[in-house]
């Protein structure tokens, strides 16, 4: 140590002249003593972390381009870049591309750097530094729990303050023993293995919407994903770790904040947005929602109002699907989306795209919800679209009809406002009414009032907001003087994902209920469809997707049409089927027939509602 001083003594008022001869640094005799006692507080480890530092200043040329990745769950497409360099004055900014990449240079500086992105979804930033002789900076919820271990502060504050004091400690050394007890504590406190990787400099591709990333980014949405269930910020977890020195002390501070907030440790094997936790689950004809508590760890599902349990088993070939098989046999198959959002039903025919329908005698298929700690202050404010699929009390045999609705306006609140009947699904100028909305309630649900002429409606409904921040609700009838049964998919009035482009693929889950009219009692039948899609063209206005599916079948669906985050299907007088409609959000499509009567093609049309879910 106090050959180390005597050094940095020596530099005092004298140039050090870098490896490439164009950095060139000196230290005031104020420098030295502050640097002086940097060491005698850090010891013989800490100098020589602080020696890297100062030698790697001199040793890197004063422009520097910083690349790296940004995500925070998906790929963070146009988020604000800024950084920071130790020697430059002023940040550098730039904005990260689709992809999640960037590149940035600064000028007049060195590393140490700190990186910081805004998410534009969420509004929430991320954390990176870049040391040298290393020009990559990954930016992430996992490298903001390593700088948050590193600095021993909150990440945020040192960015706004970033100066001499924060740019020595990130430093190789600090960071490697960060990066060591962060990935301890995620191992040991949510069965998140990042184990011998470094996330601040390692290569991986960002997942995007439909499409998973890779194995590093796997683990960032199993962490964001399990945290969004739980309500719990990523800030939470940061906290945690500023004052936690060790792996042991790390991995105690997670394991605590995991079982307060009954963070879910276990997800389905190779799928990081399906963790176990409990589920509110209903579908067409349920007078209450079902909490399925699911463990992905022993792969069992059970119903807690029964105890009725189910067989968990993947699918084979479809990493985010899976089957339920109950005691007496049956068996159904769950397809999950990237925001978390399920929906199962029979078998998904593999071999035809109009299967035989299975006649029901109960809803036949289902929308899981996973359960979040909710309030109603936490539901949006703003215009939703709405899709029902319902029958009317009063009308012979009590057909099944499809309704789309508009909720909400600039003048609601959360949990309130005024709804609007649409015609079809393209003009919202129809009967119109107000909504309340109390709870939760304790299985988690919340319960909606609409005052009717003959008495009020009262509906239940599961709501859940994704870590994107987007919300999405399904409804189930209570009580009415109105209605028999009803079932509505409600989602915020936002632009809807068009997934690919032209050569592109995907591929989605979906099962349809139809009226079995022949049978004159409007008994539900139903049908599932596995379909790989190849994209064959895009339209711009409206924004459209003509795609055919491997039974050579072509169609054309309009996107954000007629409004924001619905889908329509234009009719086509050489098909049998009619338009439909349908609102999108998180991955899932809930869509119903807007015709009945007599099909373009001829023939009777039955009305039909539908739930896809496109598998990431």
């Amino acid at each position: 140590m106090p050959k180390l001083a005597r050094a940095l003594a020596r530099t005092r008022k004298n140039r050090i002249v870098g490896a490439r001869g164009n950095c060139i640094a000196r230290f005031k005799e104020e420098d030295v003593k502050t640097k002086r006692r940097f060491c005698v507080a850090l010891g013989s480890t800490g100098a020589a972390m602080l020696l890297v530092a100062l030698l790697g200043a001199c040793l890197l040329p004063s422009s520097v381009t910083i690349t790296g990745t940004a995500a925070g769950g998906l790929a963070i497409a146009g988020g604000a870049i800024s950084v920071k360099c130790q020697g430059g004055a002023g940040t550098e900014t730039t904005t990260t591309n689709p992809n999640g990449t960037y590149a940035v240079t600064f000028r007049h500086g060195a590393p140490p750097c700190m990186v910081q992105v805004v998410d534009p979804a969420t509004s929430v930033a991320y954390y990176s530094a870049v040391t040298f002789p290393s020009t990559v900076a990954n930016v992430t919820p996992l490298t903001t729990l390593v700088l948050a271990n590193a600095l021993g502060q909150d990440p945020a504050g040192a960015f706004v303050n970033f100066s001499g004091s924060v740019a020595v400690r990130l430093n190789p050394f600090g960071l490697a023993a960060a990066i060591v007890n962060v990935s301890t504590a995620l191992r040991t406190a949510l069965n998140i293995n990042i184990d011998r990787v470094d996330p601040l400099v390692a290569s991986f591709t960002a997942a995007s919407e439909g499409s998973s990333g890779s194995a590093l980014d796997q683990s960032i949405d199993q962490l964001m994903t399990v945290l969004n269930n739980a309500n719990v910020p990523l800030s939470t977890l940061t906290a945690a770790l500023t004052s936690s020195t060790s792996p042991a002390s790390a991995s105690a501070a997670l394991s605590s904040i995991v079982a307060a907030d009954h963070i879910a440790t276990t997800t389905l094997a190779g799928c990081p947005y399906a963790p176990s936790g409990n589920y509110l689950v209903a579908g067409p004809g349920s007078t209450s929602f079902s909490q399925l508590t699911i463990d992905f760890g022993a792969m069992v599902a059970t119903i807690a109002s029964t105890g009725q349990t189910f067989a968990i088993a993947s699918t084979a070939g479809s990493p985010c699907a899976y089957t339920l098989t109950s005691s007496e046999g049956v068996v159904t198959s769950i397809a999950v989306a990237q925001s978390g959002i399920a929906a199962g039903g029979v078998a998904p025919s593999t071999t035809s795209f109009f299967p035989a329908p299975t006649l029901l005698s109960n809803q036949g298929f289902y929308i899981l919800i996973p359960v979040q700690p909710l309030t109603v202050a936490d539901m949006p404010v703003g215009i939703f679209n709405g899709a029902v699929f319902a029958q009317s009390i009063g009308v012979t045999n009590q057909p099944w009809e499809n309704y789309f609705f508009q909720y909400g306006g600039s003048g609601s609140v959360p949990g309130a406002g005024t709804y609007v009947v649409c015609s079809g699904a393209t003009s919202c100028t129809g009967a119109t009414g107000t909504y309340t909305t109390s709870g939760p309630n304790a299985d988690g649900t919340f319960t909606e009032t609409v005052p009717e002429a003959a008495g009020a409606t009262i509906f239940t409904s599961a709501n859940y907001r994704s870590a994107s921040g987007d919300f999405i609700g399904v409804q189930i009838l209570k009580s009415s003087p109105v209605w028999a049964s009803w079932i509505q998919v409600f989602a915020q009035r936002a632009s809807a994902f068009v997934p690919g482009a032209p050569g592109g693929t995907f591929s989605n889950n979906f099962w349809i209920l139809s009226n079995n009219d022949a049978t004159g009692t409007h008994v539900l039948q139903q049908f599932g469809v596995y379909q790989a899609v190849t994209i064959d063209a895009v339209g711009a206005s409206p924004v459209s997707q003509t795609r055919t599916n491997q039974y050579s079948i072509t169609d054309t669906i309009d996107f954000n049409d007629p409004f924001a985050g619905m889908l329509l299907r234009p009719a086509v007088a050489s098909e049998s089927q009619p338009q439909w409609a349908g609102v999108t959000a998180l991955g899932l499509n809930v869509f119903g027939s807007t015709q009945t009567g007599t099909s373009p093609a001829g023939g009777t049309v039955p009305v039909f509602w539908g739930v896809s879910i496109l598998a990431p």
